[in-house]
């Protein structure tokens, strides 16, 4: 690409980065008024602690009546809704408002405050949001079946309220814009062919060829050992090692006689430091012997060869065998550490090379649907528009308006008709544009004016200018695909958004989809996200320290003298080095497995939601289950397993990734466990710390030197009244995990001392320990647990945050829950037929619009 077309290029993709479109949802209150329910309500239940004096938490209801500007305070009003609702406020020891006062407080709410309309309903803010890199690799997937390694070239993505897929998140620079134009560079260089013909090529990879049998004079006389190194050359043929024996190949099936090359490319990689290790490849073509070459260790050094033949058509057998030679007389000595391999990228077979036997490169159905370009300028503009559009509309997920495409038809013609190009470079040019174009990159939106006589027209009786309208099938099927698979739609979505039938056949579309491959990829990016669970891979914890943590002060210096005692006696013998915990790759693999699997039961199985509190089963394999002290699992394979009946197991709280994610990297943290079941399970975080709390570790200077538990510690901590607000809420839940060590393992004992995981919730419940946590979560905490899992799913539904215009919403998901106890497709269904699912907020001149339809 020349630097003028990139200039160009990216100013027209900053300058194209405007206006995209917007959705709905309504409640009606009853007969509840300010001055004689409202005030009620607040003098009863609020006034003790704030107002007339009282401002605990630097809160004064009194006072806040008394402003003008009182109703319209929506984030006030929201906390004391949310505050009432999880039975935080009033203290457990005050009188409490029955059900039926806080679902008339919360009808008021919604009416007066948030001014939520059940006529004309307002889907919340109206948001254009960028693909992130994942679903920016699966887009590109989808589109061109060619897999992008996004992580090597695009950052991370930021996340909002906990998810990446967040629109105000996913900002866009100067420098992201070029690096866009940089992938769709190298996507459209792997993909578009750049020519009509070209000399046919048979491309074997290294990791396509097959293994051959060894010759005999290669194989060890010890059957044992030889049969160990049949076994490992079973598995990669690519990486062939110094050490080993081995023989590889292929066969190449050839139609036409005429002149051929034989192309060969492979690496020599040593890894680390120096091996003296040798070895002798030898390549054979039609059994004999065309290249014989001996190795010694090289860091990583390329070896491209190359062979001409006259060939006749049949079947051509090639192959490549490797022979370990003894390491030479005066090398090195060898150290376990290295590594010393031959890497096969590829054996290719090239030709015939007469032009009247080249064919078509591959992929060229993909993007041309005619043999050759058209010689005649203009029917070369046609066809090129033809292409275009077709490509065009698919990648921008809806059809493309004709000034677009003649844009792009510019584009390729400044290329092909310039000397030496070839029609199909020109194309090329014009899909960088379409895959770097904010059309690509964004998720926009339009929304569907409705005709006069429709039933949407006449949602709005009262002339009040409309608020919103259902956005546009095309848009609706993009919201779906990206909800339930990270994806771009289907053919079949966009067949029916084009043939605008997709809203009349959602709910079957959405068990398609569901049971499409594609929806794996839900779990990791929503579970993943919720949960935490894929923050596992990343994490550094450590082991011995862990373990030593659950011992006594004088159990450790035991150990330390028993150490020091072998260490005189056995002096640089490593045999008696302390047996380390396990917490590799594999576990933490696994522990990630079992809470998507988990959830992903769930889900396929239309069970209850509260299983993820809860239930008799998990997910292990025979190293997790090991891991947890669960016998009887064998194999690598992770399955469902029925847990032991007294078992404290089942459920996220008791999963290796909620116990290991909210860990210290040597013990355990009690605050980020409580934390995290706040945040997560009961959706009422408490609010950020003041600047001025005091550290945790302070408080273990009143213990006289004496180790003290977290428990302690904690209790110390909390008889600071700036620390307390929040750990009342916090510390109890986290004290009901402390039997979990910060590996996710089964313990008694913390510095040596019983570990006590009795709590009370500030809402009054006690608490034994974490099955009666479960119990009292499951049973009657169900509505929070509800209400906080309609707002994650809603907000990773939406790319947005919750915002006060959802509460209705939400109110009537978690009704529909409550009434179907907890059958996860009520509440996916929900979502997608919500308001804020199927509706976008107009502009002032698209609600203008509206309203003439309305009046016609």
């Amino acid at each position: 690409m020349t630097r003028r077309f990139h200039a160009s290029m990216i100013r027209f993709l900053i300058l194209c980065s405007g206006a995209f479109l917007l959705h709905s949802s309504t409640f009606s209150a009853d007969d509840v008024t300010f001055e004689n329910d409202v005030k009620l309500f607040l003098r009863t239940y609020c006034f003790d602690c704030h107002a007339e004096g009282a401002n605990e938490g630097n809160v004064d209801i009194g006072a806040f009546l008394q402003r003008n500007d009182f109703q319209q305070d929506t984030l006030f009003w929201d906390k004391l809704l949310r505050n009432i609702r999880a039975d935080v406020m009033p203290p457990a020891d005050a009188d409490k408002p029955t059900r039926h006062e806080v679902t008339r407080m919360a009808e008021w709410v919604k009416s007066d405050v948030f001014r939520i309309d059940h006529a004309n309903p307002d889907p919340g803010p109206a948001l254009v949001r960028r693909i992130n890199r994942n679903e920016y690799r699966n887009t590109i997937h989808d589109l061109l079946d060619y897999d992008y390694q996004t992580d090597l070239l695009f950052p991370a993505d930021d996340t909002g309220y906990g998810f990446d897929n967040n629109a105000a998140a996913l900002n866009i620079s100067q420098i992201l814009v070029e690096k866009y134009l940089k992938a769709a560079e190298e996507i459209v260089a792997a993909n578009v062919p750049m020519v009509s013909r070209e000399v046919k090529r048979i491309k074997v990879a290294g990791n396509e060829l097959s293994h051959l049998p060894l010759e005999p004079e290669t194989v060890d006389n010890d059957a044992e050992k030889s049969e160990s190194i049949r076994s490992a050359d079973r598995g990669r043929t690519e990486r062939l090692e110094f050490k080993n024996p081995a023989r590889v190949g292929t066969t190449f099936q050839v139609a036409k006689a005429g002149k051929f090359k034989l192309d060969l490319s492979l690496w020599v990689r040593g890894h680390f430091t120096y091996d003296p290790g040798r070895t002798e490849m030898v390549i054979r073509f039609n059994g004999k012997e065309i290249h014989r070459q001996q190795f010694v260790w090289e860091e990583r050094v390329w070896y491209p060869m190359e062979f001409d033949y006259e060939l006749e058509p049949g079947d051509h057998d090639f192959e490549i065998q490797l022979t370990p030679l003894p390491d030479a007389g005066d090398a090195p000595a060898r150290r376990d550490s290295t590594e010393l391999y031959i890497q096969i990228d590829h054996a290719m077979l090239v030709g015939p090379e007469a032009v009247s036997d080249w064919v078509e490169p591959n992929n060229y159905e993909r993007f041309f649907h005619r043999d050759l370009p058209p010689s005649d300028p203009q029917e070369q503009r046609v066809y090129a528009g033809e292409i275009l559009e077709r490509f065009a509309s698919k990648a921008f997920r809806r059809p493309t308006d004709q000034r677009t495409i003649d844009g792009l038809v510019a584009i390729a013609e400044d290329s092909y008709s310039k000397p030496g190009n070839t029609f199909e470079e020109g194309i090329s040019r014009a899909i960088v544009a379409v895959l770097a174009s904010p059309r690509f990159l964004y998720l926009t939106e339009d929304v569907q004016i409705p005709n006069a006589t429709s039933d949407e027209s006449n949602l709005e009786k009262s002339g009040a200018p409309p608020v919103s309208a259902l956005v546009d099938e095309y848009s609706l099927a993009s919201r779906l695909s990206y909800f339930l698979w990270s994806t771009m739609p289907d053919d079949e979505l966009m067949t029916l958004a084009s043939a605008g039938q997709l809203r009349a056949n959602l709910d079957a579309q959405v068990k398609r989809m569901l049971r499409d491959e594609r929806s794996r990829n839900f779990l990791p990016s929503f579970v993943g996200q919720w949960l935490r669970s894929r923050e596992i891979a990343n994490l550094m914890l450590d082991p011995n320290a862990i373990a030593d943590g659950d011992k006594s002060a004088e159990e450790l210096a035991e150990e330390q003298r028993q150490r020091e005692e072998r260490a005189g006696r056995f002096r640089g013998f490593r045999g008696f080095r302390r047996p380390q915990l396990r917490f590799d790759a594999e576990i933490q693999r696994a522990m990630q497995q079992e809470t998507e699997m988990c959830f992903g039961y769930i889900m396929e199985n239309d069970r209850s939601v509260l299983e993820l509190i809860d239930a008799d089963y998990t997910f292990l394999n025979e190293d997790l289950a090991e891991h947890y002290g669960i016998e009887g699992v064998d194999g690598d394979q992770m399955r469902k397993v029925d847990l032991p009946e007294d078992s404290p197991r089942g459920g996220v709280l008791t999963q290796g990734t909620l116990l290991t994610v909210t860990s210290n990297p040597n013990r355990t943290s009690p605050v980020k466990r409580g934390l995290y079941v706040l945040e997560n399970i009961l959706g009422t975080p408490p609010s950020a710390p003041p600047p001025d709390v005091p550290e945790l570790d302070e408080s273990k200077d009143r213990f006289d030197g004496r180790t003290p538990t977290l428990r302690e510690v904690l209790a110390a901590h909390r008889e600071n009244a700036i620390c307390m607000s929040c750990h009342g809420r916090m510390d109890p839940l986290g004290f009901a995990l402390e039997n979990f060590n910060a590996l996710g393992m089964w313990r008694q004992r913390d510095a040596g001392q019983p570990i006590d995981a009795s709590g009370e919730l500030l809402s009054g419940e006690t608490f034994n320990d974490i099955r009666d946590l479960k119990r009292i979560l499951r049973e009657t905490k169900q509505a929070d647990f509800y209400r906080c899992l309609t707002e994650k799913l809603l907000i990773y539904s939406l790319g947005r945050g919750v915002d006060v215009k959802d509460t209705a919403t939400i109110d009537h998901l978690v009704d529909e829950l409550l009434a179907s106890e907890g059958r996860f497709s009520v509440l996916l269904s929900g979502i997608i037929h919500s308001p804020q699912f199927q509706r976008r907020r107009l502009t002032p001149a698209q609600s203008e619009l509206l309203s003439g339809v309305q009046r016609r």
